[in-house]
């Protein structure tokens, strides 16, 4: 058995209730608070540019040349995608360096950085590099799920199908 296999197995619960989560469960009816969405794509953008720079620490921390192609390939498609379509946001739904400043990473943010950064610190860079899968794992699951089953949310002018698009064709 695969490790990506064994570790869905041992995470399957908490996997499944990821997309059961208020936040999934309002998107995915057009009622979540635009409040809300403009705070989770704050706490968003300081996630995306961490987890960018993992990305290139851990290309940095490999003698492998392949992986570190590949690390460096995905952070720049962090840059290119995911932190793009952000900034479109940001300027669609005027989000300001004041505004950003008001709201500074909230502490599950900084602790789910942290932790990927601590594993860095292993002997062993698989730990590491296992550290780097799980969320846009999850986010390529839920997007998928939420094209898949929910196809309202494209219809509706949300704004979200670059973000949709973007995750559930990524893997």
């Amino acid at each position: 058995m695969e490790f990506t296999d064994i570790a869905m197995q041992l995470s399957k619960e908490a996997w499944q209730a990821s997309f059961h989560h208020p936040f999934v469960l309002q998107l995915q009816e057009g009622d979540l608070e635009p409040a809300i969405f403009r705070y989770y794509l704050i706490q968003d953008a300081y996630y995306l540019k961490a987890f960018s720079e993992a990305y290139h620490l851990l290309a940095e921390k490999t003698s492998n040349q392949e992986m570190k192609r590949l690390l460096k390939q995905n952070a720049q498609s962090l840059v290119e995608g995911e932190l793009f379509i952000r900034q479109q946001f940001f300027k669609e739904l005027e989000i300001s360096d004041q505004e950003m400043e008001q709201h500074p990473i909230a502490p599950t943010c900084y602790h789910y950085i942290s932790h990927i950064y601590r594993q860095f610190e292993e002997a062993n860079q698989a730990i590491a590099f296992a550290s780097l899968l799980p969320c846009p794992w999850l986010y390529h699951d839920i997007g998928k799920s939420l094209i898949l089953n929910h196809h309202q949310i494209l219809s509706t002018n949300n704004g979200l199908k670059p973000i949709l698009r973007m995750n559930s064709n990524s893997k």
